[in-house]
């Protein structure tokens, strides 16, 4: 199709809602350059949706892909992507993997409140609270 379109990308993780980009206008290229925690766990699938926005009429499906997160993340952390998408098209993106015992590990952290001169609550240890 010929002209400018507005364009916004969706993220499922198995058919469930996880985050969304902003609207994008473009013709064929689409900057979103935007970046999503996602929690993971047990998910097997990303899939990326482009939808196209319209202020007035139902937003249509544009343009879906999709990522085996098992067989991808067993290979490697992080990943650089060049996903194809149906019809046609390629959403360049990159994946980084955490692991859990690492998101949530517990870390002092050097911070000091000015106002109440008491250090933060999360990343102390228990016995201080």
């Amino acid at each position: 199709s010929c002209g400018l379109r507005d364009l916004y990308c969706v993220l499922e993780c198995d058919r469930v809602h996880k985050a969304r980009t902003v609207v994008r206008t473009g013709d064929l290229m689409f900057d979103w350059d935007e970046t999503f925690e996602l929690d993971l766990v047990g998910n097997r699938q990303l899939d990326l949706l482009v939808y196209s926005w319209d202020p007035q009429h139902r937003h249509k499906l544009c343009y879906k892909g999709s990522v085996h997160l098992a067989t991808l993340l067993k290979e490697s952390p992080a990943h650089q992507l060049a996903l194809k998408v149906e019809p046609r098209g390629t959403i360049y993106l990159r994946l980084r993997y955490t692991d859990a015992n690492q998101t949530f590990k517990r870390r002092g952290l050097p911070i000091v409140s000015l106002a109440t001169r008491v250090a933060p609550l999360f990343g102390v240890d228990l016995d201080t609270v």
